[in-house]
């Protein structure tokens, strides 16, 4: 069962999505293909099943994310789902240890690849463990945009959770940990949407061009006058 602080949403018409949370600022999802519609709409969504890798994974270029090292300093793995761990997804996962071994490996982490770009939308299944997942979203100055959980599967391969946010407030940092349970966990088919951070001038820039336009503003004029005279 998904529990978030601020509405979420199944099947409604994506197309007038509104924000409707305290800060104007996201939604979270419970149903994976109203999340896809709300993604594509905010940014370019991807999605990565990890079924072609095994082993620690530090970027994913498909996706456009970088993952941060966890707890002694190893990166997530994609392991088989075969392997004797938390996972029934196949074939791969994403699990938050290293080859399956105990204990877990703490939270994952992510962040854009291109600095320039900002993460919109993430959403993802929680595939085994019996953890409840907690999905925090940051800006760049660190504050948290948005946080939501979803349950474990209980070890049972028919009751995959998805959860999912969407925001209006690009982040420069995902979170994904987990809550209870041993520690232990693994997701599959990560979705994210990015889209392009529009830099705001330095303000000796605005000025320069602020400048420029009262000159060519008053030379018309000067131009104008002369005519005038004429």
């Amino acid at each position: 069962m998904v529990r978030n602080r601020r509405p979420f949403y199944g099947g409604e018409d994506v197309n007038s999505l509104e924000f409707t949370s305290s800060s104007a600022s996201a939604a979270i999802f419970n149903d994976k293909t109203t999340f896809e519609a709300a993604a594509s709409i905010a940014g370019n969504l991807a999605l990565e099943t990890f079924d072609s890798f095994t082993g620690p994974i530090l970027q994913l270029s498909s996706l456009g994310i970088t993952f941060n090292p966890m707890n002694a300093g190893i990166q997530p793995h994609s392991i088989l789902a075969n392997c004797p761990g938390p996972t029934f997804s196949s074939p791969n996962a994403l699990v938050n240890n290293n080859a399956c071994s105990f204990p877990g490996r703490g939270s994952i982490v992510f962040q854009p690849m291109n600095p320039s770009n900002g993460i919109v939308g993430v959403g993802f299944f929680n595939t085994g463990g019996d953890d409840t997942l907690q999905l925090s979203a940051f800006d760049a100055s660190n504050n948290l945009i948005e946080q939501a959980t979803v349950s474990g599967s209980n070890l049972n391969p028919n009751s995959f959770k998805f959860l999912g946010i969407v925001t209006s407030i690009p982040a420069s940092r995902i979170e994904i940990s987990p809550v209870g349970g041993n520690g232990l966990f693994s997701i599959d088919n990560l979705q994210v949407a990015t889209k392009s951070i529009q830099s705001v001038p330095e303000p000796s820039i605005i000025l320069g061009l602020v400048t420029l336009g009262l000159g060519a503003l008053f030379s018309k004029k000067h131009k104008q006058d002369d005519n005038n005279d004429d």
